[in-house]
């Protein structure tokens, strides 16, 4: 859901840099490296630093910025997005950025602002491992979903960790509850007990030793899954047996608690449920009793907190110690807004603790009520009557629209507008006011993020408005989307939209999105937009970078008869991506195959098709819900004969095979042909195949009906007459699912 992308894109909050670069027309294109990425300024120096291992100048340039972030609500924004934002400039050596922050620490045990940095790169890690998009991403080249989800949870651990170490060391640094509270946040809890050590901690029941393993139970019994581990600690600067003790002391920074109930005591055993005595740290003094003030309670006493496997205790105690220590923080107030429903948000926001925001603040931590509604209220719903009519719907877009908004959310309710109307014919000044939102960024959604980009494309070409340039370039030089990368690299290769025409220019942007994004879908998308002509243009560069989708593109354009190709090269494209082609590709094997009598070429295509059925096993996909990956599987089925692939298809298929033709028809097959082995049983085969002819009477004239009983059940005479006498030998009774 795009809302749980809301939690995660901050910057939706930031300013966007919206003023239009001054070009002449016609524009000349300009290299990716003069284009730079704009790295903030302190963000560019923290790393130099780091680099050169300046760690004292270091301490004193965040020290200044804390401060100054407790001063002025404008520092303290952009100190917080620093840390929460700025990774790819601050830790840009990867792993050698931690083993640098690892020797600030060693070097200075006592550095609170060290502990607070080495926090916001495990925040930096484990956002790349759980936000950024499979397709292209690093750590899918690496290693499974799972084991990225174990890996991101291990990081999860570190990092608070960290904020704890960091308030051991500093019980006045704000920015450590605040980087806490906004990763939990955005963490979706998928480990079980994921919150339990940090409440026994604050509870003081930490008695014995516990430790984390970025190997959970999905991945640790999977050596596969274990490598992929591995590789992705390695990618982040960790050894493949890293383990973390949690600690066992409460800092004294932090109030306790007493946990109230918790759903996790239900499934506990009893020697889990005994308690030691409690551990406790000396009580922090002033800190606590301004603590319970905030909340409203008359003298200190124990906070009770009820663990019920969310987050939301969580969320409520860092924001209750950060403003304990920062009274007036904001930049933390909207990650809460988003985890309320909309009468306890507005409860909030009519209540003394929020009665100092300005109004600009106040409709940044009010936006999720005016988010949800609009999202409850347009696309695909369960229950269509429950939905407002588009009059209201369009009014409550105006009303937002209207409030001081920062550039993020006002962009938002804009591209709703584009993706409800779909305004084909939209006045410039719609245009523009997407324009001064600046570049669309990555976050809530990347079909519509690349959608608006195509968008504003069209409309610009259609009106031959003077901008395209001006607005592809700033959004370009922010690599806020590979969609304006792929347009500017286009229109600098065309010399069309005001651009001159720039071959070298244009490889080298084509070259800079295979970089960021190999495997990203937006090529398909800009290609829908073009002319069959152009489209095959623009997609032919996009696969010869190895992007599989422009493959994919190209033999649909053959086979769909809008572009020319041989049956070769459709099946090249096609391999690109096996396992989402696989409905394109296995009537291309069946053709091939039938149309040749070379052994050589016959064995080369089966076992490519062999390759296929593996791909298709493993992701599940060899039986779906209307056999068709099958129908067009089974032509070529009767001349496979690897003996344990051919099991493990068959345990797919009786798994699948009820009410499902034909599985029926495949299991028939591989039961009935002798090529089959130890798995051949003749009477076996024929039942399925009246199973499969009674499931579906249709069955009989298809051809991959006739195809398999030429070829496994009629191919002489003397089969025919034993399918014959076997057919009548079977009772209806003796069919399976009978």
């Amino acid at each position: 859901m795009w809302i749980d992308k809301q939690q995660r894109n901050w910057k939706l909050y930031a300013p966007a840099a919206t003023e239009l670069p001054k070009v002449c027309l016609p524009y000349t294109p300009k290299l990716p490296a003069a284009l730079p990425y704009p790295a903030p300024a302190l963000a560019s120096s923290i790393h130099e630093l780091l680099h050169a291992g300046q760690y004292p100048q270091i301490e004193k340039l965040l020290a200044a910025a804390t401060s100054a972030g407790r001063r002025h609500a404008q520092d303290e924004e952009a100190f917080f997005h620093l840390l929460v934002r700025d990774g790819d400039t601050l830790f840009a050596d990867g792993a050698a950025s931690y083993q640098r922050l690892r020797a600030w620490r060693d070097a200075f045990p006592q550095s609170a602002q060290a502990c607070l940095l080495e926090a916001a790169y495990w925040q930096f890690c484990y956002h790349r491992l759980t936000v950024t998009p499979d397709q292209g991403s690093p750590q899918a080249q690496l290693a499974s979903r799972q084991a990225a989800a174990s890996v991101a949870n291990f990081c999860s651990d570190l990092l608070l960790v960290a904020v704890l170490a960091a308030l051991e060391r500093d019980e006045r640094l704000w920015t450590a509850p605040a980087l806490a509270l906004f990763h939990i946040g955005e963490y979706h809890h998928a480990e079980p007990y994921f919150d339990l050590w940090l409440a026994e901690l604050l509870a003081g029941r930490a008695a014995e030793q516990q430790n984390s393993s970025p190997y959970n139970y999905r991945v640790d019994e999977d050596e596969a899954e274990r490598a992929g581990v591995a590789r992705l600690l390695a990618q982040i600067g960790l050894p493949a047996d890293a383990e973390l003790a949690f600690p066992r002391l409460r800092p004294a920074a932090l109030p306790a608690v007493e946990i109230a109930s918790s759903v996790y005591d239900d499934v506990a055993d009893d020697a889990h449920q005994q308690r030691a005595a409690p551990v406790t740290a000396p009580e922090p003094q002033g800190l606590w009793q301004k603590l319970r003030q905030s909340l409203g309670a008359k003298s200190p006493s124990v906070l009770q907190v009820h663990l019920d496997g969310s987050n939301q205790w969580l969320l409520d105690y860092w924001l209750r110690v950060a403003q304990s220590m920062h009274p007036r923080i904001f930049c933390v107030l909207p990650v809460r807004a988003w985890h309320l429903n909309d009468a306890a948000l507005q409860s909030w926001l009519d209540s003394r603790e929020l009665a100092w925001l300005t109004p600009e603040r106040r409709n940044v931590v009010a936006y999720p009520l005016g988010c949800r509604f609009i999202y409850d209220n347009t696309g695909i719903s369960y229950d269509p009557e429950s939905q407002v009519d588009a009059e209201t719907l369009f009014e409550r877009l105006n009303h937002e629209l209207g409030k001081p908004l920062r550039s993020g959310q006002r962009q938002f309710l804009l591209l709703q507008v584009i993706d409800e109307m779909c305004p084909n014919d939209a006045d410039s000044p719609f245009a523009e006011e997407l324009l001064s939102t600046g570049p669309i960024r990555h976050g809530l959604s990347d079909s519509w993020i690349a959608g608006a980009q195509r968008w504003l494309y069209q409309f610009a070409l259609a009106h031959e408005c003077d901008w395209l340039p001006a607005s592809l370039e700033l959004a370009v030089r922010e690599r806020a989307n590979t969609t304006a990368m792929l347009l500017y690299a286009w229109l600098a290769q065309t010399g069309r939209g005001g651009f001159c025409a720039d071959a070298v220019v244009a490889e080298h942007w084509y070259a800079e999105v295979a970089r960021l994004a190999p495997h990203t879908n937006d090529w398909v998308g800009i290609a829908n937009c073009l002319a069959d002509e152009d489209a095959d243009t623009f997609c032919r560069i996009g696969a010869g970078l190895g992007n599989p989708h422009c493959a994919s593109f190209l033999a649909r354009s053959v086979l769909e008869g809008r572009s020319s190709g041989s049956r070769e090269q459709v099946i090249r494209w096609l391999e690109c991506d096996r396992a989402g082609n696989a409905r394109e590709l296995l009537p291309c094997y069946s053709e091939a195959f039938a149309s040749t009598d070379d052994a050589s070429q016959r064995a080369t295509l089966l076992a490519s098709v062999a390759e296929l059925v593996r791909v298709l096993i493993e992701n599940a996909d060899l039986v779906d819900r209307r056999g068709k990956t099958l129908r067009h599987l089974l032509p070529l089925l009767p001349w496979l004969d690897d003996e344990t692939l051919l099991e493990e298809m068959l345990g797919e298929l009786e798994a699948e095979s009820e009410d499902c033709a034909p599985a029926m028809l495949a299991i028939a097959t591989i039961r009935g042909n002798a090529r089959s082995g130890s798995l051949h049983d003749y009477r076996a085969g024929v039942r399925w195949l009246l199973a499969a002819e009674a499931c579906d009477e249709e069955l009989c004239n298809t051809p991959e009906y006739a195809t398999v009983l030429a070829a496994v059940f009629e191919c002489d005479a003397d089969a025919r007459a034993r399918l014959a006498s076997t057919r009548a030998e079977i009772s209806p009774e003796e069919l399976p699912f009978a």
